[in-house]
């Protein structure tokens, strides 16, 4: 539980991240309005297609590979790429669920996780797969400004 919420919490950070960097390129003294702002952030914001997710048979001593399939987010800015997916599966049983993470690398659109389970547990009544891609900024950003300096002597 503390791992899913440590990956939460890094994601948000991730995009917390991207989106300022994406706005610090932003040239000096430019003039950006309080309404221009919300559809900046917007943009920074990428569905990721989940297309598919075939759960295989049960192994002999208990889990179950789960093959996950997606489509790369759309419209990504030329200066940003996907560096890694982070692909979590999880099998829900009546009163209780088994999952698994696994992090493959930014090219892959697919990917198939173990994801244990008891030998008690009778067949699950329903799965979820979760993907969501680290973005790296391939960019730069800066800025400067310069004043006329009066001296008093």
């Amino acid at each position: 539980m503390i791992r899913k919420m440590l990956f939460v919490a890094s994601a948000i950070a991730m995009i917390a991240l991207i989106t300022a960097g994406l706005t610090l390129g932003l040239p000096a003294k430019a003039k950006t309005s309080a309404a221009a702002t919300p559809v900046a952030v917007q943009s920074c914001n990428f569905a990721i297609t989940v297309s598919n997710i075939t759960v295989g048979p049960k192994k002999t001593l208990g889990g179950r590979d789960v093959t996950v399939t997606w489509q790369q987010p759309p419209n990504l800015p030329g200066c940003t790429k996907v560096k890694e997916y982070k692909v979590v599966a999880q099998l829900i049983f009546p009163n209780t669920f088994h999952d698994n993470q696994i992090i493959v690398a930014g090219n892959k659109t697919s990917t198939t996780l173990a994801v244990g389970q008891t030998l008690l547990n009778k067949d699950p009544v329903s799965v979820k797969a979760t993907v969501t891609a680290v973005l790296e900024t391939v960019a730069t950003a800066s800025g400067s400004r310069s004043e006329t300096l009066n001296i008093n002597n």
